[in-house]
This record gives structure tokens, sequence and C-alpha cells, in this order.
């Protein structure tokens, strides 16, 4: 403690030459902290995401243009019991999908909320054995999948 206190009114017994010698060194350090979290500067690159022991992206289906076919592919690499729940919330959520398309052209409001909470509670249970097994990247591939594959089920 002592040694801090030395260091510290030694720096303010700096004579008036010296202090101004270090003014422009100090702006620099300051401007150039400010100007490095400024949002205009440029992002830091990620060196390194660690995920654990989540499944990544499966180049080999990149270019496919088939939901169900990207859905199917990585739910195979599920274990067991997770590729049966998400199968079943799966097929639920498809089972729902009329359900709501009838209440919406109904214009029924009790029967619509109904249908968007079931809706909603598959979706949840889908997104979270998402976020278990995959990777952030494989969840907006599967997001985009599930989007497509359910956007044409209701057009129809």
């Amino acid at each position: 403690m002592h040694l801090e206190c030395t260091r510290a009114t030694t720096l303010f017994q700096l004579p008036a030459r010296a202090i101004r010698r270090l003014l422009p060194i100090a702006g620099l350090l300051i401007s150039g902290t400010i100007a490095s979290h400024s949002p205009a500067a440029e992002p830091e690159p990620i060196l390194l995401t660690i995920e654990g022991h989540l499944i990544s992206r499966i180049e080999s289906i990149a270019d496919t243009e088939d939901p169900a076919l990207i859905v199917r592919t990585y739910y195979d690499l599920l274990p067991h019991e997770q590729r049966e729940a998400a199968e079943i919330h799966r097929e639920r959520l498809a089972s729902l999908l009329p359900a709501y398309r009838v209440a919406f052209t109904a214009a029924d409001s009790a029967e619509l909320a109904q249908v968007v909470s079931d809706i909603e509670a598959q979706w949840a249970a889908i997104q979270e054995i998402h976020a278990r097994q995959f990777t952030r990247e494989v969840q907006q591939i599967l997001i985009a999948a599930y989007g497509e594959a359910y956007l044409s089920i209701l057009a129809d």
C-alpha cells in the first residue's frame, strides 16, 4: 500500500514539462479506447465459439431446397429419445395447422386463440430440443425449413 501511495505522489510531483509531454499520449490512449467502443468502429472478429457437443451444419444438404428433407436429415442425427420427441411435436404442429386455417377463415377468435396457443406450445417444445442439440447456425436453418414447410401447408 505504501508503494502505491509513493507512486501516486510521484506522479503529481512531475514537472510541468513532463506532464505536457504525457498529455498527448494520454489523449491518444483515451481516444483509442473510445473509438474501439464506438458503433462506427469495425466489429472484432470472433476467434472461437465453443458450443459443446452440438450438431453443426451439414455441408452435403446446404443446397437442398426441400425443407422436409433438411429437417429429417438433421433429426436423424439426434439421439433416439430426442428424435422421437421432436417428431411427436412436429406431427402435432402439422395437425394443428388445418385447425388454424379453419378458425382463421371462420374468424372465430376464441378457437383461433386456442389453436395459436397450442401451436406456440408445440413450437416452444421443438425449439427447446433444437437449442439443446444443435448449433445456432443449424437452429436458424431448421427455423427456415419449418417456415417454408408450414407456409406451403397454410397456402394450400
